[in-house]
Formats: C-alpha cells, structure tokens, sequence
C-alpha cells in the first residue's frame, strides 16, 4: 500500500498540481453554498498543497538517507531557487508598475518574512517548503533515534504552536501544514520496510480521510472565510484528509498505468513540472483575464479561457524548465 507513495509519487503530484490550479482558476465562482458540489471540490483544492508537502517528506527521507547533509542541500536548493528566483525577476517588475505590490512586500516574501507580517501571496509555498528543507536534516538526526515519538512530538508539537497563532492565520497556515511533512518522513520508513499496511492501518486512513472531508465540507458551508482561515478551520481538516487521499490517488494512478495510457503520461508530465506549472498559472490566469477585460467575471467564455490558460501553463512549465536549465548549464560551464 505505501509503496503507491514511492511508485506513483510524480504522477500524484501531477493530480495534485491540476487540482491547484483548479482551485486558483475561476471556474464555477468561488460561492461554495450557490455552487454545489463541484465548487465544494474545486474550493478544496488547497489541498493539492498539502499534498505536495506530504510527498515532500517521503521524498526527504529517502534523500537523507542517501546522501550527506551537504549534497542534500545542494540539490533541494538547485530544484527550488533557480526556477523560484528567475520567476521573481520576471514578474516582480508587472506587479511593481501595476502596484500589486510594493517592493518591501515583495522582499520580505522571498525571504518568507511575508507570513510574520500577516500577508499572503499564492507563492507562499515555495518560502514555507525552503524553511522545512532547511530544518529537515536537524529533525532527521532525531527521527533515526526514535522515528514514532521524533513524528508524534513534531505533530503535536506543530498543532500546539498553530492554537497560539490564531490572531496570525497566514503563519498558521504555513505551521499547520508542517506535521503532514513530519508524517511523510515517517510515511518514508515504511516504504524502506516494503511494509503493505495491514487492515486496521488501511481503515485508519479511510475512515480519517472521510472525516477529514466530512469535517471540512462543514467548514466550507457553515462559516466564513475570516473565521476558516482565523481558526484554521481551512487547514486542520487537511491532516486528516490528506494521507489516506494521497495512497488512493496513487491508486487511482496504477489504473491509469494499465488503463489510461494517456491520462497516466499527462500526470506524470505535470508531477515532472509541478513547480513551475505551480508557479506560473495564477500569473498568467490573471495576466491574460485582465488583457481581454473579464476580470472577477465568470461566464461560458471565462471557463474557456479558464481552460487554456491551464493548458498554456502545462506546457510553458516545460518550456521555462529547461529554459533554466540551459542557463544553469551555460553558468556552470557545461
């Protein structure tokens, strides 16, 4: 069962990058209670974030357990800060002349100084997973002592400071989702163990992944958006939810492999581009809505131009992925 984690880690991130950009796009306003059911999932979409998260952990554990603490630094830090860093330049001077932000903002969010000043961008991401790249290696000399009381202690220990930021949801918001690392971490040794989850564990994971949505959908439907992100209401669930959805996503992704040939090729394209399809959609969506006028408005032709901007994303993602590693290449001599 944790295998899938392993296995089909590129093509659930894949799923989970298309669920985000779902979630950042117009499609189906963002009227939960008016819209329906699929609005309730498309408003859910966050959670393709923390799925993200959630892998990441896997993956880190495999990657310390590999190299040393130096080389791991190294590669995390040339997958993120290029692509990162390369995409400020670009867009940093639109949203100057536009005065969508001001350049203090802008610094102290590449610095993820951003979250203690109570704002948000929808790149916070990136900042949030360098400081648990950054940490990680401190953490896993105490995971190797001990793996379940270093997981549960980070886990409780996480969800103790989220209750003390209440009054700062953007810091929350980026502490709440650091257990599900931890718990990716742990998720990492049991791969390592070729460990199949027994019944208890796999009725475990379903039953907490539908109390997670159940709990979550209530949130949605009975409470605002300033007391959902307040009190966590918008993240809490997403522990719950978000191992037992990532294996069956990776189940659904074995289907795909026999199955779907060519549903299974598009997610793994988009796992391999996660990053800079990530980065990109919310600039260019609202780039080309404001360009042809339909800004904040949503009919039959926002949703086609929903549609493309998606597919315009998957496939500069690609293109800005090796346009940057042509230009890493060309530095370092190559």
């Amino acid at each position: 069962m944790y295998q899938y984690l392993s296995k089909y880690r590129t093509n659930i991130m894949g799923m989970a990058a298309l669920w985000v950009m779902i979630f950042h796009s117009s499609i189906a306003g963002i009227d939960v209670k008016a819209a329906g059911v699929f609005s309730i999932i498309k408003n859910m979409g966050y959670i393709g974030v923390d799925i993200f998260i959630f892998l990441s952990g896997v993956g880190i554990y495999f990657s310390l357990e590999k190299s040393t603490i130096s080389v791991f630094y190294k590669k995390r830090l040339l997958r993120i800060l290029p692509y990162y860093l390369i995409f400020m330049l670009v867009v940093t001077p639109y949203n100057l002349v536009n005065q969508y932000h001001s350049v203090n903002t802008i610094i102290m969010e590449a610095q993820s100084f951003v979250f203690w000043q109570n704002l948000i961008t929808y790149r916070w991401y990136v900042p949030c997973i360098l400081i648990l790249y950054f940490f990680a290696p401190i953490y896993f000399k105490l995971f190797k002592k001990n793996s379940f009381m270093a997981t549960v202690i980070g886990i409780i220990g996480c969800f103790g400071v989220s209750c003390l930021l209440w009054n700062k949801s953007t810091v929350m918001m980026m502490v709440v989702r650091f257990p599900l690392f931890f718990l990716g971490i742990y998720m990492g040794i049991q791969i390592q163990k070729k460990s199949k989850g027994n019944r208890r564990e796999k009725l475990l994971l379903l039953v907490s992944c539908l109390v997670g949505v159940m709990w979550l959908t209530y949130n949605l439907l009975h409470f605002d958006a300033l007391v959902l992100a307040e009190y966590g209401l918008y993240w809490y669930p997403c522990f719950l939810i978000t191992p037992g959805l990532t294996l069956g996503l990776g189940k659904v992704a074995e289907i795909f492999e026999y199955k779907a040939k060519c549903l299974d090729r598009l997610f793994i394209y988009l796992g391999k581009y996660s990053l800079e399809v990530y980065l990109w959609h919310y600039f260019l969506l609202g780039l080309i809505q404001e360009m042809m006028g339909v800004m904040g408005q949503w009919d039959q032709n926002t949703l086609i131009i929903n549609i493309l901007v998606i597919i315009i994303t998957c496939i500069w993602g690609s293109w800005y992925h090796k346009g940057v590693k042509f230009l890493e290449n060309g530095l370092g001599g190559e």
